[in-house]
């Protein structure tokens, strides 16, 4: 259809009127351009394409471009007396107003405030400048029109407290026409209250100049201020007009009936209009009567390559974080790239700087790399970092070292390392469930799925537990041998939901979350072991009271030693008087020498090897599934205390969000504050027994009942073509 469009500009613009000049062979033709300001005669017109400034002749030909900055420009409009353009640009953060000479040299930046400024229009005597800000006023309608100084800093005088858009000054500089409401630009045949109108601000009252269902809108003044130009779509496609302020007679200038004109840009003396129509600029000569558009031809000879545009960054949140095994460093990823930095400095390193998403840090169980995912858009793959200089802290490196470690093509998510490092597993496709080693090799599928499991390792790594959807949308929870010895084992069975499944350090316990009463979510636990779930409360008391006295109290002293020799010789036995009374009456012989017991057979080696005890008892475990239940509330977000006493989770209590934690195991009815805050990616570390988590996109801690934050700031670049295109793919 664009195409079709594209061809038909071109069948019209050669019946309306021949192209001035035409494109020379080996050019580049410039489509696509926009906002076009022309010089005060009419014989020259700025405009914006490919993020910077040209200029060219309104008669066409090769354009010359005025700015190079890696930064986004626009608006551009030529001064009252043809030797100053200003404009506005990125190249400070935000849409700033800068002035230039007309051939691009002594650009000087004239705004500086923070919320940015729109061009609007030069003011006649070239000493001001009419801009659209947002101030004190928010909502779709906050922006208003201020009078700033074309010489650099200085107050910002408000015109008028009213929206409006596109605004342009009367020739003699006491007027504005403005248009108010409206829809997009490129919405074609809308007709409705939203429509835009043409509005005149005389300095004292608001008149509406025009007002159809269709839409009006970018008025533009006459050279000598009797009447105006505008855009309105009351023929079918968005047209020129020009309308007497006396008498109200207006005239078609343009008559387009497949697309609209846009963008419309009027010289001082009033004689040239020019505006895009479709991927074109056009000219229209306002001193002939019947005129017709003629195409501008305008093209480009290579100035333009090498060039990239590049949008700052002000990084202040993550997406994702963890922390190192003692919680001294951190791994995050913001801006789509993965950094790291201490909880002291808080100066992050950038570690990749890619078009690729980065996502899923993880820290390995030595701390010497940390593995990621990096999404291009066609497919995710594992990757390594590790330290440039292994000698220093990850945060005192400035270049870090990174690998693929799995194929091109392949989607991977939720990577996990083994409790020993060994291993690294995570989810393929659609939801297999793989195991690799450390390096990436030797991959082996554990799990098939048509879903992705949710798992945590047995700390022994020698099993994995996992909660996946089956054919009829129920979740249940599976324990698998990672060396796949047997199969998969369900563990929960239950009609419902089921999932969060954590292994409990000590590798005693699962706990997981469940829906199975109404739809209140509660936590769930099973002892792994018969003989953890056979230890009554009285044994476990018992088992204190016999450490708190060997801890109490001194050992009992050893018996004292023989004086002798004789004393440490063992005493036989007296032989009983009866026996000894038959020996001598038959005239039996004593008592023969005991011999000594017989020496065990010898066993084959092989014989004395014994299974290891299994680290799970199978049999009846479904019945050891103990709930916790907490009246009203549901939980989420499981993770253990390093001793396994505490499970800790999240949820909201009696009002307070926050995370909790029952102990083990006589106290999991009474849940305990531990924070009252929102976090994720929680983790209870060994060391001062510090929780670390994430809270509103800030890496945070808490220790012996102090919460710390570890914010940030760091200002960056990325291209935001780059980064376009890889959003494209991945959506």
């Amino acid at each position: 259809m664009k195409l079709f469009l594209i061809f038909s500009t071109f069948s019209l613009s050669f019946a309306l009127a021949a192209a001035a000049v035409d494109v020379p062979k080996g050019a580049e033709s410039i489509a696509l351009a926009s906002q076009p300001g022309l010089s005060p005669d009419g014989k020259n017109f700025v405009f914006v394409w490919a993020g910077d400034i040209w200029i060219s002749s309104t008669e066409g030909g090769k354009a010359k471009r005025l700015t190079t900055h890696q930064a986004e420009e626009s608006s551009p409009i030529i001064s009252p007396d043809g030797k100053s353009i200003a404009f506005i640009s990125q190249r400070t953060g935000t849409w700033q107003v800068f002035i230039m000479s007309v051939n691009g040299a002594q650009i000087k930046q004239i705004t500086h405030h923070t919320e940015g400024h729109f061009l609007m229009d030069w003011y006649p005597d070239g000493k001001n400048l009419l801009v659209r800000c947002r101030r004190d006023h928010v909502g779709p309608s906050g922006e208003r029109f201020y009078k700033i100084s074309s010489k650099g800093r200085g107050p910002e005088e408000l015109i008028f407290d009213a929206a409006g858009d596109e605004g342009r000054l009367s020739p003699d500089g006491t007027k504005i026409l403005f248009h108010r409401g409206g829809t997009g630009l490129y919405r074609k045949g809308y007709v409705g209250s939203q429509s835009s109108q043409v509005w005149q601000w005389d300095g004292n009252k608001f008149t509406k100049l025009v007002a159809d269902p269709q839409g009006s809108r970018s008025p533009r003044w006459s050279a000598d201020g009797k009447s105006f130009y505008y855009v309105s779509g009351k023929s079918g496609a968005f047209n020129f007009y020009r309308k007497q302020f006396e008498g109200g007679q207006e005239e078609q200038l343009t008559n387009f009936k497949d697309d609209s004109v846009m963008l419309p840009a009027v010289s001082r003396d009033g004689k040239v209009l020019v505006f895009r129509y479709l991927a074109d600029f056009y000219r229209l000569d306002l001193t002939q009567e019947a005129a017709e558009p003629v195409k501008i031809n305008v093209w480009n000879r290579g100035q333009r390559a090498g060039r990239q545009r590049i949008e700052k960054q002000d990084l202040r949140t993550v997406g994702q974080a963890v922390f190192s095994k003692d919680g001294l460093e951190i791994a995050f990823v913001s801006g789509g790239d993965l950094w790291v930095m201490d909880t002291v400095l808080k100066e992050p390193k950038r570690v990749t700087k890619t078009a690729a998403e980065e996502r899923e840090p993880v820290f390995s169980p030595d701390g010497k790399s940390i593995i990621y995912i990096s999404d291009d858009g066609r497919s995710a793959s594992l990757c390594r970092a590790k330290r440039s200089d292994p000698k220093k802290y990850w945060w005192q490196n400035q270049e870090f070292n990174t690998e693929q470690l799995s194929e091109k093509g392949e989607v991977i998510e939720d990577i996990i390392y083994s409790p020993d490092g060994k291993k690294i597993s995570m989810i393929k496709g659609s939801g297999d469930l793989w195991i690799t080693d450390a390096d990436g090799k030797n991959a082996n599928k554990l799990i098939s799925s048509w879903n992705a499991p949710r798992y945590d390792w047995s700390p022994d790594g020698k099993w994995i537990a996992y909660s996946v959807y089956d054919n009829n949308f129920n979740r249940d929870i599976w324990i698998a041998p990672v060396d796949g010895s047997r199969e998969p084992f369900n563990l929960s069975r239950h009609p419902d939901s089921d999932g969060g499944v954590r292994w409990s350090p000590n590798g005693k316990l699962l706990a997981f979350t469940g829906r199975r009463y109404d739809t209140e979510t509660d936590i769930y636990y099973v002892w792994l072991k018969k003989e953890d779930e056979e230890t009554g409360s009285r044994e476990r008391n018992l088992n204190k009271a016999l450490e708190a006295m060997k801890k109490g109290r001194p050992k009992p002293k050893p018996a004292p030693k023989a004086s002798n020799k004789e004393d440490l010789k063992p005493k036989e036995p007296e032989e009983n008087r009866f026996i000894k009374a038959l020996r001598i009456m038959f005239d039996l012989p004593a008592s023969a020498e005991k011999k000594p017991d017989p020496a065990p057979p010898e066993q084959d080696p092989k014989e004395e090897k014994q299974e290891e005890e299994p680290g799970i008892d199978f049999e009846g475990i479904t019945e050891r599934i103990h709930r916790i239940s907490i009246p009203n509330v549901s939980e989420r977000g499981l993770f253990w205390s390093p001793d396994s006493k505490k499970l800790a989770f999240s949820a909201k209590i009696k009002g307070v969000e926050g995370v909790f934690s029952v102990e083990f195991p006589d106290k999991l009815s009474s849940p305990a504050l531990v924070l009252a805050k929102s976090i994720s990616m929680p983790r209870w570390l060994s060391k001062d027994s510090r929780i670390v988590y994430t809270a509103a996109g800030v890496p945070g801690s808490l220790a012996k009942g102090k919460a710390e934050t570890y914010s940030f700031k760091v200002l960056t670049e990325r291209s935001p073509e780059e980064h376009q295109r890889v959003g494209f793919r991945q959506a």
